[in-house]
C-alpha cells in the first residue's frame, strides 16, 4: 500500500473536484481537513470529529493566530470517499468555505 503522505494530493484533487461537482465552490480561503482510516467508526461520535479538526488546526499553525475552538465549529463534515489509490482507505473529510 502506498504511504498515506504520497497519497494525500490524490486525495485533496478528489475531495475538491467532489465539491465543485456538487455546486459547492472552494476558493483559496476555504480549507479542507481530512483523515484516514481503513474504518472510520471512531468518527461517528461528534467529539472525535471536533477534536480531529483541532489536532489538525494545531497542526497547521493556527493556534498561534485563531481561536482554534471557534474555527474547528466552522468546518462542515461531508462525509468519506474511498480512494482509488489504495483500497480499503476512507478519506473523511471535512471543508471550512470561506
Amino acid at each position: 500500500m502506498p504511504s498515506i503522505n504520497s497519497l494525500k494530493p490524490s486525495i485533496q484533487a478528489a475531495i475538491v473536484d467532489r465539491e465543485e461537482a456538487d455546486g459547492n465552490e472552494i476558493t483559496s480561503n476555504s480549507r479542507i481537513i481530512f483523515d484516514s482510516f481503513s474504518d472510520n467508526t471512531m468518527l461517528n461520535d461528534k467529539d472525535n470529529h471536533h477534536k480531529l479538526i483541532k489536532h489538525n488546526l494545531v497542526n497547521f499553525g493556527f493556534h498561534r493566530t485563531t481561536n482554534v475552538d471557534l474555527l474547528a465549529k466552522k468546518f462542515v463534515n461531508k462525509g468519506s470517499m474511498q480512494s482509488d489509490f489504495a483500497k480499503p482507505f476512507l478519506a473523511t473529510f471535512y471543508v471550512l468555505y470561506e
